[in-house]
Parts: structure tokens; sequence; C-alpha cells
């Protein structure tokens, strides 16, 4: 059984004019499937314009590469790494859970799957990329809870939740 080769490539690396490059190294690897991924910063991007033309680059990306018989993929971040945000990134994300470790400590850009305000935002776009109707759709880090800043999320919410869980499991015995 031959296994597929799925090879991911940031967003901004791809132009229009070394797509051609791209598509004779991915020949040379005999890839399956190009994952796309657009960087997390459109998410938070209030200029629309910006993001219209990342999701246009991304779809021209998509139809090229799927027009030379590759698979085409579209992996994204789902709660963050920790990398600081930007000062309008700050602004517009101001007021959503970050991830919080056992011992307090927040991750930098990480948010809480457990805020809604964040979860709009994450739902809205990975609504408008699945628009693009990718072969694929990879959230990546999705369930990646323990590195940072620490093991799991120790937020208000998640305390309060486990709690509850707690008091089931008590009414239960």
């Amino acid at each position: 059984m031959k296994r597929k080769i799925y090879v991911p490539v940031m967003l901004s690396s791809i132009t229009v004019e070394n797509r051609k490059e791209y598509l004779s190294a991915l020949r040379e690897m005999q890839t399956d499937c190009l994952f796309l991924s657009p960087e997390r910063d459109y998410m938070f991007e209030t200029d629309t314009r910006i993001r219209q033309q990342a999701v246009a680059d991304l779809k021209g990306h998509m139809a090229y590469f799927t027009s030379h018989g590759l698979e085409v993929g579209i992996w994204i971040q789902a709660f963050g790494f920790g990398i600081p945000l930007t000062p309008s990134q700050k602004e517009r994300t101001r007021g959503m859970t970050k991830i919080k470790s056992v011992t307090g400590r927040e991750a930098g850009d990480a948010f809480c799957p457990e805020n809604s305000a964040y979860m709009d935002m994450y739902c809205e776009w990975t609504k408008e990329l699945a628009s693009l109707k990718p072969a694929y759709f990879m959230l990546d880090d999705d369930l990646c809870l323990s590195v940072r800043p620490g093991l799991g999320c120790f937020c208000e919410r998640h305390i309060r939740l486990l709690e509850e869980k707690n008091r089931t499991c008590d009414d239960k015995r």
C-alpha cells in the first residue's frame, strides 16, 4: 500500500510568481496533498481588504495546485501557541480568556476554547475558509493543551466546569 505524502506550506510563502517552483518541488517529493496554511494573523485582521485578499490568494493557489493534480487542504491554528500579539490584535482580543496554566500563568496569544467571543471569531474564520471547499481541513494544536503555558487550561470557566463535573460525580456516589 502506498503511503500518502502531505506537505504543509505557509500561505505567505507562495505567490503567483513562484507557484511553478513549488509545484516542481512538490512533484519531486511525490506529494499527494498540499496543505496551504494561512497565517493566524488573518483571523484577527480588522482591515477586511487584507483578509479578503488573503482568502482570494488562497482560493487562487488552491485552484492552481488542484488543476495540476494535487489534493489541496487548509491547515490552521486553533487556540494559538503563545506568540505575542500585535497591538491591533491585542485590541481585537481584549477581554478574551487566555489559556491559563494550573500555576496561573497565561499564554500570550493562546485563547481558551470556552471563551465565546474567541470561538465566535474562530468559527467565522473557519467558516470563511471552509467555504473554499478544501479536500481536507486541519485544525492544528486543537487538542494540545499541555505545553503552553502549562498542562491544561485552568481559567475560571474551566474551573467551574470541573467543579460541576465533580458535583455530578459526587451525586452519583
